[in-house]
């Protein structure tokens, strides 16, 4: 199971409940499902595949949330990149990470990056994220499916997340 099946099957349970909001939009969670499904159809048909490495630079939001979510339900890995880059540092994030397709405010676009072989198994792969350690200097740590779902459902746990709930993301 991964964190879109969860989603997905809340979804079917839940279909009304308040999934995610902005100050612009609300969706419920079923639509949500039904955004998510209609922009991984999208994806598939730009010939985004399982374990592509696809850079999202957007502003937070519900927007951002769907490609990151959009992105996992193809397979592929999710790579955040902050908006406020100034242009070379982007550049230097899309290589070092080896993004093949990046999606910001002008839409998708392929980076003409090979692909990388995936170093967890083949579609285990889901999320770059990028911690400074000790150093000061930002790597990137990879995360599984597997892994996001785990966390996920640790912080639920550790929150008292409940059905109903709402949780405030600054």
């Amino acid at each position: 199971m991964t964190i879109i099946d969860r989603i997905l099957a809340h979804a079917r349970d839940h279909p009304q409940a308040l999934a995610i909001a902005d100050d612009t939009d609300v969706l419920t969670f079923q639509q949500l499902a039904l955004v998510i499904t209609n922009a991984r159809g999208e994806l598939l048909a730009l010939g985004v595949r399982p374990g592509d490495r696809v850079g999202l630079c957007l502003p937070d939001g519900v927007a951002a949330m769907v490609a990151s979510l959009a992105a996992l339900a193809v397979g592929a890995v999710h790579v955040p990149i902050d908006h406020h880059l100034a242009p070379p540092e982007r550049i230097q994030l899309i290589e070092v990470t080896a993004i093949t397709w990046l999606r910001d405010s002008t839409g998708f676009h392929a980076t003409g990056n090979s692909r990388s072989p995936d170093p967890l198994g083949e579609g285990c792969s889901a999320f770059i994220r990028f911690s400074s350690g000790t150093t000061g200097a930002a790597k990137g740590v990879l995360l599984s499916h597997r892994t996001l779902l785990a966390r996920a459902e640790a912080a639920g746990r550790a929150l008292n997340l409940l059905p109903g709930g709402r949780m405030l993301w600054l």
